[in-house]
């Protein structure tokens, strides 16, 4: 058996030791708190940070430097729509601190911008033998600042790359030729999210027959595919394999067990 470990949450791991050790983060972080309370109920609402997850920050970075970044820019344009009825002095009072950090949300955009093309590329390829030297190449072109998002070249983001391709390295070891595996649970993850979309208002009831539609959410779905499983697929089998996989749902336990209680009164 192989055991690998979620390259997402290594990655999370990463930043925080990179990044999170910053002294100027811990200094950003405590800004960013005394923002959020300072302005989340007046004109300037719209400009609020992302919530704080203090347990999974740095799994959850990308929309703090998303909004770093947007405020910046705000804080160059005060023509721009969504400063209009703002004044300059509110702005800078309240949002102006930013402006100190620029070159550190910098480095630290840099830093997640690898985190992020590398997560991309292991969540689509998996992890096989060569996996490393793959990912390298793919991050050559972000680490020299010719991709798309603009990210450039930092001390700490060759941290972070070398980090993530000796993690990467040390457990494609642990393959042998021709084996790929997953080395992320964010698609599993991203899966049950779907599904409780697909239950809406069930979605905290257990299991139903609907969980035989599970694997529709893995693949592309068209009317074709559909016409075509339907007749492969005969009701009764359905039936039949819920009867037998899944029993009585929880919400008929549920039901049953306040009729008894009903019945007895």
């Amino acid at each position: 058996m192989v055991i690998l470990n979620d390259f997402k949450h290594y990655s999370a791991n990463v930043l925080n030791k990179i990044v999170g050790k910053d002294e100027r983060f811990s200094q950003f972080s405590t800004r960013l708190g005394g923002t959020r309370s300072a302005i989340q109920q007046t004109e300037l609402a719209h400009f609020t940070p992302p919530s704080a997850k203090p347990k999974a920050r740095f799994m959850n970075f990308e929309p703090t430097l998303r909004w770093a970044n947007m405020v910046s820019w705000q804080l160059s344009h005060p023509r721009s729509e969504a400063r209009q009825d703002i004044t300059a002095d509110r702005m800078n009072e309240k949002l102006g601190w930013v402006r100190e950090f620029r070159d550190d949300i910098h480095r630290w955009h840099a830093c997640q911008e690898v985190v992020s093309a590398s997560s991309k590329f292991i969540n689509e390829q998996g992890l096989f033998k060569g996996a490393a030297r793959q990912l390298r190449d793919h991050l050559l072109t972000l680490r020299n600042g010719d991709g798309n998002d603009g990210a450039k070249d930092t001390n700490d983001s060759r941290k972070v790359i070398a980090s993530l391709l000796r993690f990467v390295r040390q457990s494609e070891s642990k393959l042998v030729e021709g084996q790929r595996l997953p080395m992320s649970t964010e698609i599993l993850e991203s899966s049950f999210g779907l599904f409780k979309q697909l239950e809406r208002q069930h979605s905290k009831g257990g299991f139903t027959s609907l969980l035989a539609a599970y694997g529709c959410l893995l693949h592309a779905t068209t009317p074709e595919s559909i016409r075509r499983d339907f007749a492969r697929v005969p009701v009764k089998d359905v039936k039949d394999w819920v009867s037998q996989k899944l029993g009585k749902t929880l919400a008929s336990k549920r039901q049953t067990a306040y009729q008894e209680f009903r019945n007895a009164a």
